[in-house]
């Protein structure tokens, strides 16, 4: 699992997403809904979402094949059964896209909404452009912003620079009043579902 973090990030050596995948599927195939040691289960879980992202576009340049419908059956069973919010963002995602099942638009809001009141950053940033762009749902910049802000409060801005920068270029859009808005929403939001880094730390080396 670890050596599949290094060769996905490149940490420590070449960046190699064949290998990743080959480490991460070792791992994802020892696979035991009744594993005792919640760490080792953790570690497993974590293994199959890095297995079926790879699997829901591909790799064509490390030889890693599409297969989205296996990627929907993994997240699903994920989503569902531990609740995980990278496999609800990726049902998000797939069901907005039609990616690997069959599109459900609305569903797909379901599941991010799910990822974002676990404080799952990517989710909380996709809400953002939905709402920016008025894509899905009614365009609200106010909302936008707050879900940028939220957002950046539950990334790792080392990780996820793009969602600090983000938030930064919207908020220069915006007026004094919906920002000061935005802000007011993100907090109301946090106090009912804090950011909560512990947890994400336990998913990555």
């Amino acid at each position: 699992w670890y050596l599949g973090h290094m060769f996905r990030t490149g940490r420590g050596v070449p960046r190699d997403d064949a290998m990743a995948f080959t480490y991460y599927s070792r791992v994802a195939d020892h696979y035991d809904p009744d594993e005792p040691d919640q760490n080792r289960l953790r570690v497993t879980v974590d293994a199959m979402i890095r297995v079926a992202d790879y699997q829901r576009t591909g790799v064509a340049s490390a030889g890693i094949e599409a297969n989205p419908g296996a990627a929907a059956r993994t997240f699903l069973r994920l989503a569902t059964t531990y609740g995980h919010p990278s496999a609800q963002y990726a049902l998000g995602i797939m069901n907005i896209k039609g990616q690997g099942i069959k599109k459900n638009p609305q569903q797909g809001l379901k599941w991010l909404i799910a990822a974002a009141r676990k404080r799952h950053p990517q989710s909380e940033a996709y809400l953002g452009e939905l709402y920016w762009s008025g894509n899905l749902v009614r365009k609200d910049r106010t909302r936008a912003v707050m879900w940028y802000i939220l957002a950046r409060q539950s990334a790792r801005q080392e990780e996820s620079p793009e969602i600090y920068d983000r938030t930064i270029a919207l908020m220069a859009q915006v007026t004094d009043d919906e920002r000061l808005e935005a802000e007011a929403r993100a907090r109301v939001w946090d106090e009912q579902y804090p950011a909560d880094r512990r947890a994400t730390a336990l998913m990555e080396p």
